[in-house]
C-alpha cells in the first residue's frame, strides 16, 4: 500500500511544500523497510506501516521531499498494490494514492495520477470509508478534483469537491477543510463567480489562520 501527501497544486506546485516534512523521513526508512517486508512475506498491509503512512504527511511537500519520494516509487507503488489485493486495506491504498499523488502532479503519467486516485477512492467507497476513514477519502476527494480540473473538467471538479467537504468536516481534519474550500475557491473565481468564491476563501483562510499556518494564505 502506497500512501502518500496530497499534492495540494491546483494553482502552484509550490502548495506541495508546507505540510510534509516531518513524515518525509517516516514514509521513507519505516514504510519503504516495511513494505518490502510485507512484500517478502504476502503479508495484510496495515499496522505499523499505516501508521507510519499517517495523514500528518498529506498537504505538500517540496522539491526535497518529492525528490526522496521519487527515489521510493517503486516500494510506494508495492505498498499501493498490496493493499488493493484481498484482504483489501482501503486507508493504505488511499494513503498511499494521495503520497504517489505530487509524483504524478508534478511529472506524470498523469494517466497513472488518476488510475491510482479512481481505484483507491472505489475501493474506499466500496468499503464505506465515508464512515471508517473520512479524513482519508476526503483528502483522495481533493486530490480527485485538481486532476479533474487538469483534464479540463471543472464541473466534475466542483462535484467532487462537494463530496469531500462535509467528510471533512466531519472527520475534524481543519486542514483538509482548508484546502477543499480554497480550492473550490479558485475554481469559482476562476469561472468568474466571485460571489460564491468569497465565501469560500474567507473560510478557508479563517481557518488556516487558526491553525497557525500562515504559509498557505
Amino acid at each position: 500500500c502506497e500512501i502518500g501527501e496530497l499534492a495540494r497544486s491546483t494553482a502552484k506546485v509550490s502548495d506541495n511544500t508546507n505540510h510534509a516534512n516531518n513524515a518525509s523521513d517516516q514514509v521513507v526508512s519505516n514504510g519503504v523497510g516495511q513494505a518490502k517486508a510485507s512484500q517478502q512475506k504476502q503479508a495484510a498491509p496495515g499496522g505499523k506501516l499505516a501508521r507510519n503512512l499517517a495523514p500528518k504527511v498529506f498537504g505538500g511537500g517540496g522539491g526535497k521531499h518529492l525528490g526522496r519520494l521519487a527515489v521510493e516509487e517503486e516500494n510506494l507503488r508495492v505498498i499501493y498494490r498490496l493493499a488493493l489485493a484481498a484482504p483489501v486495506h482501503p486507508d493504505t491504498a488511499l494513503k498511499a494514492a494521495i503520497t504517489l499523488d505530487p509524483l504524478y502532479t508534478t511529472r506524470g503519467p498523469f494517466i497513472s495520477r488518476v488510475e491510482t486516485l479512481d481505484m483507491a477512492i472505489a475501493c474506499a467507497e466500496a468499503a464505506d470509508a465515508v464512515k471508517s476513514h473520512p479524513a482519508l477519502l476526503a483528502w483522495a476527494y481533493e486530490a480527485r478534483g485538481r486532476a479533474y480540473l487538469t483534464e479540463g473538467l471543472p464541473s466534475k471538479s466542483e462535484a467532487v469537491y462537494e463530496k469531500g467537504l462535509p467528510l471533512a468536516g466531519k472527520s475534524g481534519d481543519r486542514r483538509a477543510e482548508a484546502f477543499i474550500l480554497r480550492n473550490l475557491g479558485l475554481l469559482k473565481s476562476s469561472e468568474g463567480r466571485m460571489a460564491e468564491a468569497l465565501p469560500h476563501y474567507e473560510h478557508a483562510l479563517a481557518i488556516i489562520l487558526e491553525l497557525g499556518e500562515r504559509a498557505d494564505e
